[in-house]
């Protein structure tokens, strides 16, 4: 491998997207620096309560941002969870650097709109990150440490694909997380945990006063967090020995093997009486080859749907199922925006409007965990096609114990899918979800039997 292909060079330069990210992150700092330090501004009496207007300002902003922007860069907005990403293997080098920069212009461009939009007289330093008076470096440089870590290892903890025991908003958990430790490091350092927070107001109003502890500090909770997650504290995949964490609910070997494969597709086969179609794709999707299942609803036609075929678009709604962690957000997102988006457990349910061959799919992808797969059923109704995700190296859940993935001919075998499929026509196509080969010929086949009904 290249220095182009290990630096992520290669794949900045293929990516036609990666302004989409870049943007995001450059909105996203700006938000964030002008709002939190905006809260800064309109606290300068101090005190308690200040500190806690500040502290609420600055994480509820985060989790706003992350619902509005996190599915299109993953929301860092912040260069130490961009460090910490590029530590633990998720981001490249090059991509990382560039949301690095962006960040930075963010934050600048930020602070300058509330340089420009507050009195003279209200602006104060702008909410400037300097150590408290008597604060040694060194322990100004342990607070900014030790606080940015704990908020990078809750965004660790709360986007672990492989966990299926978060519940509640992780926007929130990571929002919730700066506002904890803002309360106590707010009056000690001015609490950045995050150097384009700090280099935003310090750049306008020219205040460089140990600015190199924001940098150093942060980056190097983000690189230890990151580190630690990644070596300690990183969920279990189910079937995996390789000594990862597993969440306590799947301790049991009796729980683990709960939701097979085979026992969901039964399941789906039995909630869903109307004939289906399948195809099924073979997928690798970074870093862990997957299989995608297509499933037809043929419930039949009304007039109306008869004269979009024949003289405009048609609109066809397709469910994504799957087991938790099974990558369904991430195909959902290579078909909608053509990239690979880092993405946190789908909690509920994710909608996209994929426009393909005069088609317009609405796709409805589904959480799969445990306490969801009940409610699978509630949305068959309506939908023309199903989309079953499957990770093929999920050795409890699946059955199967290779070193590579299996072949469509062995999952064919092994989920016993022509006895629950005996009177449905079903196609197998093998794609790699990284780059989108086969993904489209999936969706050229379903398209052409969506047609024939």
């Amino acid at each position: 491998m290249g220095f182009a292909e290990m630096s992520g060079l290669t794949e900045v330069m293929r990516d036609r997207f990666i302004w989409k990210a870049l943007l995001a992150e450059f909105l996203g700092t700006l938000i964030l620096v002008f709002v939190g330090c905006g809260s800064c501004v309109a606290s300068s009496g101090g005190g308690s309560a200040a500190y806690v207007q500040i502290a609420l300002s600055f994480g509820i902003t985060v989790a706003t941002i992350a619902q509005a922007i996190g599915h299109v860069s993953g929301c860092h907005i912040n260069p130490a969870v961009s460090v910490g990403m590029c530590v633990a293997g998720k981001m490249k080098p090059i991509k990382a650097t560039l949301y690095i920069i962006v960040q930075c212009v963010g934050g600048i461009a930020g602070a300058g709109i509330l340089y420009a939009v507050i009195p003279e007289a209200d602006r104060g330093a702008l909410g400037a990150t300097v150590p408290r008076e008597g604060m040694s470096v060194g322990q100004a440089f342990g607070v900014e440490l030790i606080i940015t870590m704990v908020l990078v290892l809750t965004i660790f903890g709360v986007c672990d694909e492989n966990r299926n025991d978060v519940t509640g908003s992780a926007p929130l958990a990571i929002g919730l997380s700066i506002t904890a430790c803002h309360l106590f490091a707010v009056p000690i350092t001015g609490s950045s945990m995050n150097p384009a927070r700090t280099v935003g107001p310090a750049v306008i109003q020219g205040i460089w006063i140990e600015h190199w502890l924001y940098w150093m500090g942060p980056c190097a909770g983000g690189a230890i967090a990151a580190l630690i997650y990644k070596v300690a504290f990183r969920a279990k995949p189910t079937g995996d020995s390789r000594g990862e964490y597993e969440p306590a609910a799947q301790d049991t070997k009796e729980s683990e093997c709960e939701y097979r494969q085979e026992d969901v597709i039964e399941n789906l086969i039995e909630n869903q009486p109307s004939p289906i179609s399948l195809i099924k794709c073979s997928i690798t999707q970074l870093p862990k080859p997957e299989t995608v299942i297509l499933l037809q609803n043929t419930m039949g036609l009304t007039f109306s749907s008869l004269l979009n075929r024949l003289f405009g678009k048609n609109d066809m709604r397709i469910l994504m199922v799957g087991l938790d962690g099974a990558g369904k957000t991430t195909i959902l997102y290579k078909f909608k925006f053509g990239e690979i988006i880092s993405t946190i457990p789908t909690i509920g349910f994710n909608v996209e409007t994929i426009e393909y061959k005069n088609i317009s799919f609405t796709v409805w992808d589904v959480g799969g965990q445990d306490r969801l797969r009940s409610l699978w059923r509630y949305y068959y109704k309506n939908a023309r096609g199903i989309i079953f995700v499957i990770d093929s190296h999920d050795v409890e859940r699946l059955g199967e114990d290779l070193p590579n993935a299996l072949g469509p001919a062995e999952l064919i075998d092994r989920l016993n899918i022509g006895t629950h499929l005996q009177k449905r026509r079903w196609y197998i196509q093998s794609s790699n979800a990284s780059i989108g080969e086969g993904l489209y010929d999936g969706l050229d086949w379903l398209s052409r039997e969506l047609k024939d009904y």
